[in-house]
């Protein structure tokens, strides 16, 4: 379809058609063409010269800086995700760490999501009974034991210890890697009380065995823990947070015996 640029163009102002005619590689020949003889007619001050030289100036910086923004984007990324895209002996244990760091950061990221939805639900149903996303209506008596509860009170440390774990890590600092560590290993340490306890329930209800996705996710859990553990075991990852040999084996033995004491009590009393 051929348009009569000259016709058209009879309304544009003097700048801009001297933006056309001054990039003419955006613009159509003829579009180039009927813009030089709209200027032909017209007086064109110097300061509409300036005006649009100004103005390129500013959009070519614009880009520029928007392409060394990407790259620089870009240059992050590929220092980040170099102990996976360019593994070698040669990659620093502070990479490895970062690395450490946004996969970890990911799982507490998940954890928190799915802790602030059940604060949330146990909350409503305390306010309201139920209602705004809570369909599970109930007694203020039994709304009320929702915020008394074990599990809630185990949210509401969750929502606590997370982010002051994760940032302590992520500071390098000393009791960071301490206290994540032995969060891990209590993970790891009471999977198997967790497994027997989600066993013996479902016997008590007389569901059978646990179903074969269940485990799987247990055993997901398990390896992930422990790829955790063993990264942080790591000397040139303590080294980062100024970690002995003597402070890795006091860390294991007090969480142990922690764990032995905590686990024996409710071994006892329940």
């Amino acid at each position: 379809m051929d348009f009569d640029f000259y016709e058209i163009y009879k309304d544009f102002s003097t700048i801009e058609l001297l933006k056309i005619v001054h990039r003419p590689d955006g613009f159509q020949p003829g579009a180039v063409e009927a813009a030089n003889r709209r200027l032909s007619e017209r007086a064109i001050a110097q300061d509409d010269h300036i005006a649009v030289n100004t103005f390129y100036e500013e959009r070519d910086r614009d880009a520029r800086l928007r392409a060394e923004k990407i790259d620089q984007i870009k240059g992050q990324a590929s220092d980040l995700f170099q102990p996976i895209i360019q593994p070698s002996p040669n990659v620093t244990a502070h990479k490895w760490l970062n690395m450490f760091l946004l996969v970890l950061g990911l799982q507490y990221s998940w954890t928190m999501i799915k802790t602030l939805i059940a604060v949330y639900k146990s909350i409503v149903l305390v306010l309201f009974g139920a209602g705004f996303g809570v369909h599970e209506p109930v007694g203020y008596k039994n709304a009320t034991s929702h915020l008394l509860d074990f599990n809630f009170l185990i949210n509401i440390i969750t929502l606590i210890y997370l982010p002051l774990f994760f940032y302590l890590l992520y500071r390098r600092k000393l009791w960071g890697w301490i206290l994540v560590f032995a969060g891990i290993l209590i993970g790891i340490l009471g999977l198997p009380i967790q497994i027997y306890a989600y066993s013996k329930f479902l016997r008590a209800m007389g569901a059978g065995r646990m179903d074969t996705t269940t485990m799987a996710q247990y055993v997901v859990q398990s390896l992930l823990r422990i790829a955790f553990a063993w990264f942080l075991w790591k000397q040139d990852i303590c080294d980062l947070f100024g970690i002995d040999k003597s402070t890795k084996t006091r860390t294991v033995l007090y969480t142990s015996v922690m764990m032995l004491v905590v686990f024996g009590a409710l071994w006892f009393f329940f």
